[in-house]
């Protein structure tokens, strides 16, 4: 009997010292993950066309690699990388953003990463525009955040319009019943040669401020040269031209809409190209 109790107790101590010495681990023990997938690009937009390109990542990119101007490269639709002749002067002479500056606060504060804004001149300014065309751009070297994996090189085209306004170059001329008219850039047909665009005022008007517009005339001619940048206005000889005439580019009409001459991008007329940046301009012709 003894020596079965003695056996009990020698056992049940074993037991006991190796569950203390192997406790049960009911604790989840948390691992340090890494994320090691490359970045994509999901979109690209162009704002104000001709001046912001704006790159979407399908996740958060490394701020040193995605503001490096050397990892976006523009090129024709024919891969042949653009410069400041071909490119406009924001881009540099290897095709890579000249003037550079990422979206305003995003990265620095680390709000939106998957977001780089390039611009092509100063910011809500048309100083360096690029020209209107279809282009691509190519994307390489962007790393994820946390700078394991870079993108797997990608190319976009995208399309720049035309949003510079046309003006005047230089003065408008006439003679006894003709006006000529110069543009800085070829012209829309319709809306430049409709007599809607622009009013009179002659001579023997002066006193009453009795402006005209052309629609309103009879026997009134006009024709484009030059590239459609010269407009010749010929008028009846009932209608004198001298150095008292003056002349409007643009009319306002009844329902308040500005009738004005348009480039071929559709851009409205921008003034006078004299510091003008209005919509109508009311010169004297020369």
């Amino acid at each position: 009997m003894k020596n079965i109790i003695l056996f009990f107790v020698v056992v049940f101590g074993l037991l006991f010292v190796v569950g203390c010495q192997n406790p049960v681990n009911d604790s989840t023990e948390k691992i340090a993950t890494t994320n090691d997938t490359p970045p994509s690009l999901s979109l690209l937009s162009v704002t104000n066309s001709d001046e912001v390109v704006i790159v979407y990542f399908n996740e958060e990119v490394d701020p040193i690699s995605s503001q490096d101007p050397a990892n976006y490269t523009f090129k024709t639709t024919e891969g042949v990388v653009l410069n400041s002749q071909t490119g406009g002067r924001g881009i540099d002479e290897n095709g890579h953003p000249a003037l550079y500056t990422p979206q305003q606060g995003s990265l620095e504060k680390n709000t939106n990463l998957k977001t780089v804004v390039i611009y092509f001149g100063m910011e809500q300014q048309s100083q360096n525009p690029i020209p209107a065309g279809k282009y691509q751009i190519y994307i390489s070297g962007i790393k994820n955040l946390s700078g394991t994996a870079a993108i797997q090189a990608q190319t976009l085209v995208f399309t720049v319009t035309e949003t510079i306004r046309p003006t005047l170059d230089g003065r408008i001329t006439g003679s006894a019943h003709q006006i000529t008219i110069k543009f800085s850039e070829p012209m829309d047909i319709v809306s430049t040669t409709s007599g809607d665009s622009y009013e009179i005022l002659t001579g023997d008007d002066i006193t009453g401020h009795s402006w005209t517009k052309l629609s309103d005339l009879n026997g009134i001619s006009m024709s484009l040269s030059n590239l459609n940048k010269d407009l010749t206005i010929t008028f009846p000889n009932s209608i004198n031209i001298d150095n008292k005439t003056m002349f409007r580019i643009g009319t306002i009409n009844n329902e308040s809409k500005i009738l004005t001459p348009k480039d071929v991008a559709g851009n409205l007329f921008g003034g006078g190209g004299f510091g003008s940046s209005t919509l109508t301009t009311s010169v004297k012709v020369d």
